[in-house]
């Protein structure tokens, strides 16, 4: 197969998925439910918590996350560090 052909199926297959009317909001979901087992997994690697104190932990794992990446953003725009 061509460089031009394997472009051109690439395409059609992205273009085809992106066609179903419910495709972003799977795409949404799954990536969601995947960050969320990441930060499971983080605090509780062998699965030994309890799962109300998992997704605690978990939550505060996603949070300084996301502090992490605002302070990311600042640095790049020249903020305090």
């Amino acid at each position: 197969m061509t460089p031009e052909q394997r472009r051109e199926r690439a395409l059609k297959a992205i273009n085809s998925r992106w066609a179903r009317p419910t495709a972003r909001d799977e795409q949404s979901e799954a990536a969601a439910r995947a960050l969320w087992r990441r930060f499971e997994t983080q605090v509780d690697p062998d699965g030994l918590l309890p799962a109300d104190r998992r997704q605690q932990l978990a939550e505060y794992a996603l949070k300084a996350h996301m502090a992490e990446m605002r302070l990311a953003r600042a640095r790049r725009r020249g903020g305090a560090a």
